[in-house]
């Protein structure tokens, strides 16, 4: 199994304590730097919140997140405790708070990815809710109070962070240069006997004589570990999904594939980042969004046994 089964059956009390955690480091970076340089100029120092000086020199980042993990992680975060909102409205309260705290960060980060994939989730999952407003009521209206909330904080207090991620959406090359990249590997791996079996994960982007690590799960797999790593980790994947056992049996009118977003997050993620690279939060993650598809299910099973004028 990918973790004890206690872990799957308190899925609230493990979110919100990850939750907890992401928003402990942004708040500890925050009053780092408004500490060092103010409140109303650090957002000039930083151009990216996680520490990204905009003078490479201006001060030391011994405190510091990557703003493109930070991204993943708010994506992750919030599409978790969306899925949790659709099945525990008493908590509804909490995660708006949570959400709305978690977005903010986010869009100071800077990320393209993190707008680019959030912007996609959130398509997804306002479609699904009102789809079945009914249902939805008051998941609809919970978005709603927080997307405000949001709105408010962008365009009142945040107009540097806006000025920000328009100069990154406008640049010439939107994917910061990712697709150079790609390309550089590809040539790379193109008749090498790495094609086959990789070259390991230490330090592998100096083994292709290239300056940045691959940006993209399927090359950064292809990098280290081959064609046949790329075969392992498939199966990998698959065996965890199975290791989930998700009932089969669940009524049409209760499916619904909103607990499946935070793992297409991640994956979609992968495709613009580093995944295996990033091992510390590799596995964190990935229990974290497998929790929550069993999550999902299991309450999609509930509702499915229950009589239909009580579901």
């Amino acid at each position: 199994m990918i973790a004890d089964e206690r872990i799957f059956s308190k899925p609230i009390r493990g979110l919100n304590r990850w939750s907890t955690g992401v928003l402990s480091l942004c708040f500890i970076l925050l009053i780092k730097l408004i500490n060092n340089y103010g409140l109303r100029t650090f957002a000039t120092v930083s151009r990216r919140f996680g520490l990204i000086p905009a003078s490479l020199d201006t001060f030391n980042t011994s405190l510091y997140v990557n703003p493109n993990s930070l991204g993943k992680f708010v994506v992750l975060s919030v599409f978790c405790l969306l899925s949790v909102l659709k099945y525990e409205e008493k908590h509804g309260m909490r995660i708006v708070a949570y959400i709305t705290c978690l977005l903010t960060f986010g869009l100071m980060s800077g990320s393209r990815a993190f707008l680019l994939v959030f912007s996609l989730l959130a398509t997804i999952y306002a479609l699904e809710v009102f789809l079945n407003f009914r249902s939805n009521k008051r998941i609809a209206m919970t978005m709603l109070a927080a997307a405000l909330v949001v709105s408010f904080f962008i365009f009142s207090y945040m107009d540097s962070t806006v000025d920000m991620l328009n100069k990154r959406l406008a640049s010439e090359d939107v994917s910061g240069g990712r697709f150079g990249i790609y390309q550089e590997y590809i040539d790379q791996l193109k008749g090498s006997f790495y094609l086959l079996f990789g070259s390991g994960m230490q330090e592998y982007p100096k083994k292709y004589n290239i300056g940045a690590s691959s940006h993209n799960l399927l090359v950064e797999v292809i990098s280290m570990w081959g064609l046949i790593g790329l075969v392992i980790v498939g199966v990998w994947f698959i065996s965890l999904y199975k290791a989930l056992n998700l009932s089969k049996h669940v009524s049409k009118s209760g499916r619904s594939m909103l607990h499946y977003l935070p793992l297409i997050g991640l994956f979609l993620h992968g495709q613009v980042g580093q995944f295996f690279l990033s091992y510390y939060s590799t596995l964190p993650t990935l229990i974290l969004a497998y929790m929550t598809v069993n999550y999902g299910h299991d309450k999609q099973n509930l509702k499915s046994d229950l009589p239909e004028h009580i579901a």
